[in-house]
């Protein structure tokens, strides 16, 4: 169950996940290409210090960067690793950095709404050689079980194939949750052995062999 929990769809700070958003529904909507887009303007929901570079600096940088995570938004950029890997953006999406800019944006809502419940008020404008676009938004909404399941995967999947993350991702056998767990850590954490037993009181190998035959743990 997801609530009361937020989740984000895109690897960025909870204000600048909103813009994001809108950026991926107006290029969505109105099929538009990267190499047609001729400036962005956008329009978060808060000023906040450091959040307008262009992402030069390392990870952190990038991570910080409502611009650059705006423009790997619109190119599509995947695994949703390589928007703070601390490398270079690609050309294309360096291209939409430059063209991007910042405007304050005040929107009033709902006294009794905050940000962790997902009130961040955002405008986008894009504009493109075809027309000019713009989109608003008070409330990012909350990812569905199915869109958080997708999320999942599309992160996981880079490091241990689609069929493991999602084996990883299906929790209904325990022996099958806990073989995905180990290919997990293989590619993440050594000591993921220890934590598991210490999370679950058993390690995987254990509890992969007493789930042989699909047993299921109960409670």
């Amino acid at each position: 169950m997801i609530a009361p929990t937020f989740f984000k769809s895109v690897p960025c700070n909870l204000y600048d996940a909103s813009v994001v958003v809108l950026v991926q529904k107006i290029v969505a909507e109105h099929a538009i290409r990267p190499d047609e887009i001729t400036r962005m303007i956008l329009r978060p929901s808060r000023d906040i210090k450091g959040h307008g570079g262009d992402g030069s600096g390392g990870s952190m940088s990038q991570w910080l960067s409502v611009r650059l995570n705006a423009a790997h938004g619109a190119c599509g950029t995947r695994p949703y690793s390589a928007w703070q890997n601390g490398e270079p953006p690609p050309q294309e999406v360096a291209r939409l950095v430059d063209l991007a800019s910042i405007e304050p944006y005040v929107e009033t809502g709902p006294p009794d709404v905050r940000y962790w419940e997902g009130y961040v008020p955002t405008s986008v404008t894009i504009e493109t050689v075809k027309g000019t676009f713009d989109d608003h938004m008070p409330l990012l909404q909350r990812l569905t079980e199915a869109q958080l399941l997708e999320k999942f995967v599309d992160n996981v999947a880079p490091a241990i194939g689609e069929a493991g993350a999602r084996e990883l991702a299906d929790l209904r056998c325990v022996s099958r949750s806990f073989r995905a767990q180990a290919r997990f850590s293989i590619a993440f954490s050594p000591n993921a052995d220890a934590l598991s037993s210490r999370q679950y009181g058993v390690s995987p190998v254990w509890a992969a062999r007493a789930c042989r035959g699909r047993r299921r743990f109960s409670g």
